[in-house]
């Protein structure tokens, strides 16, 4: 019927709903509880808490009564991660040891973490000769050099090379049990086991598919063999940048625990921004500063990632910046390199 609308859909789930079962303080949106709930102890086990609005334009901080009574037999588990959480961001600098100490402990590879002051020692194999990209438990990136401290995720020195990235904070939390349990779980989505999609993340894919279907954004084509493995083309590249014409095919492999952890992406076509046939997604997303919510769509992050495929910013899952000439010579090339592939002209043609 002429103006008929559907009921407003969870943000999380994008299933329908009418009131909702939580409602942000802040926002006033609405979210089904058991979206909430999984959202809660998702963002627990990545260390991401106080827990914030999924609404994209919101990003308020929620008071734990807003959501911890949607727990369940959870609820304990979430605790701990939450006292855990809790215990390695409240270290006093005042416990740090004095500036004579730390100096007269820099011979034996002991160095202070520039955030926490917690002290930091290399395993012997690597103590002298080892890498200096160190990572605290405190989340600090760091050169083991001269203690200068990273910049989202890259080195501000010359004392490192660029040849990887800073182990990311989840894996040196892997290890650390600390006073309440077991710590976050890994976020390197790399790492993760791999299985079945959930009936959440099918049912969210398979409405995600014909929205794009419908309504598809500009400059991106999505196609997919089945709901967990999903191929994307991105361009042409705008006029104005190296980028200008050229297509950009990638793929994106799905989580079971879609959409509360993001997808797995990586390019096939060689563009001198990323790399390709190289997994790029953590859970921190490198291609997205702004960081993973359950909120976001395949089409949202789809067009981020042109963005950024375009932009001068420079992250890990990068490789080495190449000269304009070289990416203009690649946009070229990237029609004729795209259809040499059986695989590309099965999707896109």
């Amino acid at each position: 019927m002429e103006g008929e609308r559907s009921a407003p859909g969870c943000p999380i789930c994008l299933d329908s709903l009418v009131g909702g079962d939580v409602t942000c303080p802040a926002c006033r949106t609405c979210f089904h509880g058991p979206c909430v709930a999984k959202y809660a102890m998702s963002s627990a086990e990545q260390g991401a808490l106080p827990l914030k609005c999924p609404e994209l334009f919101c990003k308020s901080v929620w008071a734990e009564e807003v959501f911890v009574p949607l727990l369940g037999d959870q609820q304990p588990h979430f605790e701990k991660l939450l006292r855990l959480q809790q215990e390695l961001s409240t270290r006093k600098t005042a416990d740090a040891m004095s500036p004579r100490t730390q100096e007269a402990l820099r011979p034996y590879g002991i160095r202070a973490c520039p955030r926490c002051k917690a002290m930091i020692q290399k395993q012997a194999d690597g103590l002298f000769t080892g890498c200096d990209k160190m990572t605290c438990r405190c989340g600090c990136m760091f050169c083991f050099q001269c203690g200068q401290e990273a910049r989202g995720g890259v080195a501000r020195c010359r004392c490192v090379g660029a040849h990887h990235a800073f182990i990311p904070q989840s894996v040196v939390l892997e290890n650390y049990q600390g006073a309440w349990g077991a710590a976050p779980v890994d976020m390197d989505l790399t790492k993760r086991s791999r299985g079945r999609l959930s009936p959440v993340a099918v049912a969210r894919l398979q409405r995600e598919a014909k929205v794009l279907a419908k309504d598809p954004p500009p400059l991106v084509r999505v196609a997919h063999r089945s709901n967990q493995s999903w191929h994307f083309l991105l361009g042409p590249g705008p006029l104005d940048t190296p980028f200008a014409g050229g297509l950009y095919w990638g793929e994106m492999e799905m989580p079971k625990d879609y959409p509360y952890d993001p997808p797995l992406v990586r390019f096939r076509t060689p563009n001198g921004r990323f790399k390709v046939d190289t997994w790029l997604c953590r859970t921190q997303l490198d291609y997205h500063p702004e960081g993973w919510q359950p909120a976001w769509t395949i089409s949202g992050l789809l067009l981020a990632l042109l963005a950024l495929l375009c932009s001068d910013s420079f992250t890990s899952g990068m490789c080495q910046p190449a000269s304009e000439v070289e990416k203009r010579r690649l946009a070229a090339a990237s029609h004729d390199w795209n259809r040499e592939h059986r695989e590309f002209r099965e999707l896109f043609t």
